[in-house]
């Protein structure tokens, strides 16, 4: 099976059908699976592939709870060393601990990698995942979170999270700004430069866009930005006190609490900031809409 990727596509979740706001708990499962993630046979070209991809894959198994990703100071096998999916000492491996074995090859032309992934089972000596990439110098840690995500899946049933992102705010200065990673903690950027305070940010059901609250006008308003342009869209203006939002699984709506003078409302909005629906209000504190 062949997976392509391209530069364009921006993962937000790696799973199309999976909710933004998921709450993922991850648990261990007792014993840890000793697995080995050794540097890839560079076949062909120039390329870092070889060492980026396994150092970005070993990361997201130590994080997953479910792998001991063994030390590569213990590996008889020479580094990079290229064979056949099959034609390698399997005792190298079982000697050492490891019941997992991931091994790869990497062809580089340019700009671009191809790349062949499998993961081993030490003991049974056979190759029981193959799968193949295609991307830029650019995409090899998703590459590595793609390949990752087919571990976790063939393992658990369910595809990992790798390279889902995560948003946050963080103080620069005296101010709080907005800022994604990868969830491995990696590829930090700043998204905002409000020079207030940008807080309680939420993606969209598409993972391109987060609303969050902010403070650039001295009022607490909602602003929606784009991940991928950086461009922001004011769509609140009103005295009201606006407090995090959320988007509603009807149809891209946002819903948020409101507090105008004594009043607190929980609203449902549309994109453009208008009132869709009332939902809740009372002269008690409601927030928090989820």
């Amino acid at each position: 099976m062949k997976n392509f990727i391209y530069s364009a596509v921006t993962l937000m979740s790696v799973c199309a059908n999976a909710w933004a706001q998921t709450e993922i708990d991850v648990r261990g499962s007792g014993k840890l699976f000793p697995i080995a993630v050794p540097q890839l046979c560079l076949q062909s070209g120039v390329s870092e592939a070889n060492t980026e991809i396994p150092r970005v894959l070993a990361r997201d198994l130590e994080l997953s709870g479910y792998f001991e990703v063994l030390n590569p100071n213990s590996f008889i096998e020479a580094p990079g060393k290229c064979a056949a999916p099959n034609s390698f000492a399997y005792s190298d491996w079982s000697v050492i601990g490891a019941e997992g074995l991931v091994r790869g090859v990497v062809n580089a032309t340019g700009s671009s990698v191809r790349v062949q992934m499998f993961l081993h089972d030490v003991q049974r000596q056979a190759a029981v995942l193959g799968k193949e990439y295609e991307g830029d110098v650019g995409q090899l840690p998703k590459i590595a979170h793609r390949f990752a995500n087919d571990i976790m899946k063939f393992f658990t049933g369910e595809p990992g999270v790798f390279g889902s992102q995560i948003a946050y705010s963080s103080r620069v200065g005296r101010f709080k700004e907005l800022f994604v990673m990868d969830m491995d903690g990696g590829n930090v950027r700043q998204l905002t430069d409000d020079r207030g305070l940008a807080v309680s940010a939420s993606w969209d059901p598409w993972g391109k866009s987060l609303v969050y609250t902010s403070y650039r006008n001295r009022v607490p308003d909602l602003f929606m930005i784009d991940v991928g342009s950086r461009s922001i869209d004011q769509l609140t203006r009103t005295d009201a006190l606006e407090i995090g939002a959320h988007f509603s699984r009807q149809g891209g709506k946002i819903l948020t609490s409101r507090m105008a003078g004594d009043r607190s409302s929980i609203l449902l909005l549309n994109q453009d900031g208008s009132v869709y629906q009332k939902l809740v209000e009372s002269g008690g504190i409601e927030v928090s809409a989820n």
